[in-house]
């Protein structure tokens, strides 16, 4: 992270997902990849470097002439003249170096084959590159996007355990082993996310792009930062990828708790809740113009023992409704907050996929009991 030893930092977790999709159009990717790859233009210099060296070879063979002319002088005494003028004009050949003639034009075209043998097995090589690097690249995608179902369900998973551990259902130790589990499966996902990161990495050097921009106007941070962001996204454009910047965003969603039974705090549930959201890269606001993930608790009547339920609705601001689900679980006769904020999450992770698919479709997702 080039900071000096002993320097303060914190890491903030970000919601924004800015993963490219894979490239659909291979042939498009090989074409930019052809054409900019430093390789194959290096391939091209020593071509035009090996066509002149056969020319200048082949000049070498006409007759050397020669033109000279100027004043002379000589200051030996007994000389009739010791000042003169001269001129001349000498036409010289070498006989021996025309036997080479054949030798050298099949010296040209070996190098001109071989120069030509290279220049494709480069290209073949860089086209490989290409496509192995975008196979890597889904399957990277497909990891990750497994990586992100696995973690929402062993979070989901610590939620039930913490509300039966707080309500007394289950024991401690089951609740500390399934948060350790979630907590391993966050790991797990954000390795999954830097090695999707760094696959993509890979797609854009096997098509040649340059993140360098031209200039940059300072060289603090910010600056360069910004002029590296512009720089990727023009050339994300030149290779027919989808700019991962000008991806659709996810709309931000805006949590709301409701009927709380009487002394709990809607505060409290509510920051489980978008916490849950958060991990789940979404993001949570309190505006007019965001998505609206409502959980009303009611009980249940259950005979001898206690059950309760969240109404889980996602809505428009205008109030379409886009998801509707009732989570159900038991609960003790004395609910704790804390118990009740977990009962919370699991509910949210039930439906977590589906608000996610709706944050960025839009579309409304089919009503489950």
């Amino acid at each position: 992270m080039s900071l000096p030893p002993g320097t303060e930092f914190s890491l903030v977790e970000s919601a924004e997902d800015k993963l490219a999709p894979a490239a659909v159009d291979i042939d498009k990717l090989e074409v930019a990849a052809l054409a900019n790859r430093p390789e194959l233009r290096e391939e091209d210099y020593k071509s035009r470097i090996g066509a002149v060296e056969a020319k200048k070879q082949i000049a070498a063979l006409f007759p050397s002439l020669n033109i000279y002319a100027g004043g002379r002088y000589d200051s030996n005494g007994y000389l009739y003249n010791n000042n003169w003028s001269d001129a001349g004009l000498s036409l010289s050949m070498d006989l021996f170096r025309l036997a080479s003639i054949p030798a050298i034009n099949r010296t040209n075209e070996a190098r001109q084959k071989t120069d030509e043998a290279r220049r494709m097995a480069l290209a073949m090589a860089v086209l490989t590159q290409v496509r192995v690097s975008v196979e890597r690249y889904k399957l990277a995608v497909v990891d990750q996007e497994l990586a992100a179902e696995s973690s929402r369900v062993d979070q989901r998973l610590a939620s039930v355990s913490r509300a039966g551990s707080n309500n007394r259902l289950e024991s401690e130790l089951e609740s500390l082993r399934t948060d350790s589990r979630a907590l391993v499966s966050r790991f797990q996902l954000a390795t999954a996310y830097a090695a999707t990161q760094a696959s993509y990495g890979r797609v854009l050097n096997s098509v040649g792009i340059d993140l360098l921009p031209d200039s940059v106007t300072d060289t603090d941070i910010p600056t360069l930062a910004k002029a590296i962001d512009a720089s990727l996204l023009e050339g994300e454009k030149g290779v027919f990828l989808m700019p991962a910047a000008m991806q659709t965003a996810s709309r931000a969603i805006t949590v709301r708790v409701l009927d709380l039974p009487a002394g709990m705090s809607e505060a409290a549930v509510r920051a489980q809740v978008e916490r849950i959201v958060v991990r789940n890269e979404l993001a949570t606001v309190q505006s007019g113009d965001a998505l609206v993930l409502a959980l009303a608790f009611e009980r249940m009547a259950s005979g001898g023992t206690a059950r309760a339920q969240w109404r889980v609705t996602l809505s428009e601001p205008g109030g379409r409704q886009l998801l509707q689900q009732n989570y159900a679980s038991f609960l003790p006769a004395v609910t704790t907050e804390r118990g009740l904020g977990a009962f919370a999450e699991a509910a949210t992770l039930s439906v977590i996929g589906d608000v996610r698919r709706a944050a960025r479709t839009g579309a409304a997702v089919e009503k489950q009991p």
